[in-house]
Formats: C-alpha cells, sequence, structure tokens
C-alpha cells in the first residue's frame, strides 16, 4: 500500500491497527519494534489512559504512541508535540492515514521559557530522535556539529512555548496524562509547567529521563515527587548514548492527592 507516495507498514498494536508511512530505515523501524521497543508505555496507556481523557505526547516523532492512545480509546483528546518539520511532516500524514480526528499535531518546542531558540537537528531521516535546542541566538559551531548521526549542521528556527503558558494563557486543557520523551530537555519542560503539574486533572506521567550523574537523576525525580507524585515504574531498559544513560519513568499522583482544577 502507498500513501502521499510513501509505502504503508500496517502495523498490530495490541489489537488496533494502525498504519505508518514509510520512508526511511529509522521510520521502517519504529514500524517493526511499535509492539517491543517500549512495552511499558503501551501497557501505561492500556492502564491509565481513559474515556474523555486528555493526553499530552511530548516528543512524539512520528507519533506512535499518539495513534495507538487515539485508537485505543476514541473519546481521548491527544495533543501531540514534534518542533522537528520531517517528523512532524510524517506525524501528520500517519493522522490523516489513519483517519483520527482526535489528535491534534503540534509542531511547538516546550522549554521552560517563551522565545526564540533553534532546534539542531540530529538526521536528514524522518523519525530520527536525538534533536536538541541550543538558546543561543546564534549557536556555535560546536553546537551544530554532526553528533555521528549524519546531520548536525541544520538549525531550526523556532518559538518555544511552556506548558503553563499553553494551559493558563491560550486556552489547552489540562492533560489527565502526559508522556515526555525529548531526549535530554526533560528538566526545562518540568520547570515550565508547575501549575500543570500540580493540577488534580494530572494522574500520571511518563517521561524518559537522560542524566550523566546519579545525582542529576535524582533531582529531577525528586522535582516530580514534589508535585504529589509518587515514582511507580522505571522501564527494564537502559539507553545509554556518549555517557548519558537513559529509561522511562512512571509517576503516579494518588488520588488522595488529587484535587479538581
Amino acid at each position: 500500500m502507498r500513501w502521499m507516495g510513501f509505502n504503508v507498514a500496517t502495523c498490530h498494536v495490541r489489537g488496533q491497527i494502525i498504519k505508518i508511512g514509510v520512508s526511511s530505515e529509522t521510520e521502517l523501524y519504529r514500524a517493526n519494534t511499535y509492539s517491543t521497543k517500549e512495552p511499558e508505555t503501551l501497557d501505561w496507556l492500556e492502564n491509565n489512559l481513559r474515556s474523555g481523557d486528555v493526553f499530552f505526547d511530548i516528543g512524539a516523532n512520528i507519533g506512535g504512541y499518539s495513534l495507538f492512545a487515539a485508537k485505543k480509546v476514541p473519546s481521548c483528546t491527544v495533543y501531540a508535540f514534534e518542533p522537528a518539520f520531517l517528523n512532524f511532516s510524517r506525524l501528520c500524514n500517519n493522522i490523516a492515514m489513519n483517519k483520527l480526528a482526535n489528535v491534534t499535531p503540534c509542531s511547538l518546542p516546550l522549554c521552560d521559557i517563551e522565545g526564540f531558540q533553534y532546534l539542531i537537528l540530529s538526521s536528514a531521516e524522518a523519525g530520527a530522535a536525538f534533536n536538541h535546542l541550543d538558546e543561543s541566538v546564534t549557536p556555535s559551531l560546536s553546537a551544530c556539529q554532526d553528533r555521528g548521526l549524519g546531520f548536525g549542521t541544520m538549525r531550526q528556527g523556532l518559538l518555544t512555548t511552556t506548558l503553563d503558558a499553553l494551559v493558563d494563557r491560550h486556552g489547552l486543557p489540562f492533560p489527565a496524562l502526559i508522556k515526555i520523551d525529548v531526549d535530554g530537555g526533560e528538566r526545562k519542560i518540568l520547570d515550565g509547567a508547575a501549575n500543570v503539574l500540580k493540577s488534580g486533572s494530572l494522574r500520571s506521567v511518563l517521561i524518559e529521563l537522560s542524566a550523566a550523574t546519579e545525582a542529576e537523576l535524582s533531582q529531577t525525580i525528586e522535582r516530580i515527587k514534589d508535585f504529589g507524585f509518587c515514582l511507580t515504574k522505571i522501564s527494564d531498559w537502559t539507553d545509554c548514548r556518549e555517557g548519558i544513560a537513559s529509561r522511562n519513568y512512571i509517576f503516579n499522583k494518588p488520588r488522595v492527592l488529587a484535587s479538581t482544577v
């Protein structure tokens, strides 16, 4: 099957049939490992996403978890945040191809401040990860260097915003679930989300944490716990790149601490 000039992989994911456009080796890999790469994320969505919920998928890439959530619970509303232009294009294609009216793609990079920043792109392939924000007005050459992933010198200009600004000033609903997978910018997103994190609407957060030291990791975990969350699960897998280890951490807010916003 082809869609908009792309080959299409039909993925069977826990009872859902999901189509993924394939234009690169990375997209093919994501389609082939849809059910196996991060099983705890699928478990988390199956166990926590409810009818009528709002789900923020931050670092949605080409949309795997957004598509699964929207298919699994058709009455939920998904906001899929992906700033990298190639990934955002494929995300939109995948939403359209699966005819999902309950997913809104957002090409917004989230941070702790609002302002102009550069997104340094790691690769020319759709589906690639490890893009990162550079806050300087003019990034240094070293900030744009190829990190062994194929692109490196491409920078995309974007206006960053915060989760609190989106909800408090721009009218987005408070989420019930948040997934954050941004390859290193997690703490800044959390620092820009104090009102969202303390809201009674938010029940659970899944976040891939990357930390160079145990102290840095512990500080971020304690930061989330400060908002009334308990750490309930850590992924069985660990991804190590350039001396930095990453794992998925799931935090739930006990019902006794929740209050209505």
